[in-house]
């Protein structure tokens, strides 16, 4: 995989591009522009649920791509035993979706004590993934299944209220908003924990694997190659540099290892975006007034 300098001209220019893009994009909003959605904006519910889908949006790819990425390691490389731990937190996910639309609908638009209840439960069950371990699958089930309920109650919802309180006429306009926001926190989520994970496998993954396969008896001299034939998988070159089933076996051992100590931390890490929502709830208002029924658009 191509890995670019962060001072690169394939970092700075698409990045340079796509602030000038949003910042035109907010020019466009703050004029009378046909798709401009100043009107979306005048209630005191707009904004900080759109930080809300942005913080929402960071803290999930630490469950949608690396909770992935672990379970693999951990639980792998037996896909049935994989799917089986990661089951549970996407149907908790469809879950957290559910209950959050009927907890809004219920309390007739409560939706501060709404979200403040999915920011808390998506703040402690993604926080406490970091206890999950290679050895406790069940663990990883259940604290799985917690973080998904509150990030689902935390990342689609809030669409649903931007539609309730903004103008018929912007619905499509408020939608999309709230998608490229979401987006937006995703990417910016995305690049922190990928990159420190990047960075923790490149300090720790040759140096554990090195000392697993010298003590399972591997030549110190062979250890350079060993290590970069592991890494790139290629099991020849393994069989040439001196790897015995023994020797392998040490190695892959190190390796998860070396996955836990990156991963485990980036869940640390998500508590920064959860807790940013959780504190952003209780700047919602009710939206009691809103919900009066009314129909936008009837399709035949």
């Amino acid at each position: 995989m191509l890995i670019s300098p962060w001072a690169s001209e394939q970092v700075l220019i698409p990045l340079c591009v796509g602030f000038l893009l949003f910042a035109w994009y907010l020019v466009l909003q703050s004029r009378s522009f046909p798709t401009s959605l100043k009107d979306a904006f005048k209630t005191r519910v707009t904004i900080p649920m759109l930080l809300i889908s942005a913080v929402g949006g960071a803290a999930f790819y630490a469950f949608g791509a690396f909770w992935i990425l672990e379970a693999v390691q951990f639980f792998g490389p037996d896909g049935h035993s994989v799917a089986k731990v990661l089951a549970d937190g996407g149907f908790a996910f469809l879950l957290g979706i559910f209950f959050a639309g009927w907890a809004i609908d219920l309390t007739r638009g409560r939706i501060r004590e709404v979200f403040i209840v999915v920011s808390a439960i998506a703040l402690a069950g993604l926080g406490s993934m970091n206890a999950i371990t290679p050895d406790n699958s069940a663990m990883g089930m259940g604290l799985s299944f917690l973080a998904g309920l509150g990030l689902g109650g935390l990342y689609i919802p809030t669409a649903a209220v931007l539609m309730i309180v903004s103008p018929d006429d912007l619905l499509g306009g408020i939608t999309g908003l709230d998608l490229a926001v979401r987006w937006m926190g995703g990417a910016v989520g995305f690049a922190v924990y990928y990159n420190f994970l990047q960075n923790k496998l490149l300090n720790v993954l040759p140096t554990n694997v090195g000392l697993a396969a010298v003590k399972a008896g591997l030549p110190i001299t062979k250890v350079a190659a060993f290590v970069e034939a592991l890494v790139s998988q290629n099991l020849t070159a393994i069989l040439a540099s001196g790897g015995t089933p023994t020797i392998i076996e040490a190695a892959q051992v190190a390796v998860v290892e070396s996955y836990a100590e990156g991963i485990q931390p980036l869940y640390l890490i998500s508590i920064a975006f959860t807790g940013a929502a959780l504190l952003f709830s209780f700047f919602l208002k009710d939206i009691r007034k809103y919900m009066d029924g009314r129909v936008a658009v009837e399709i035949k």
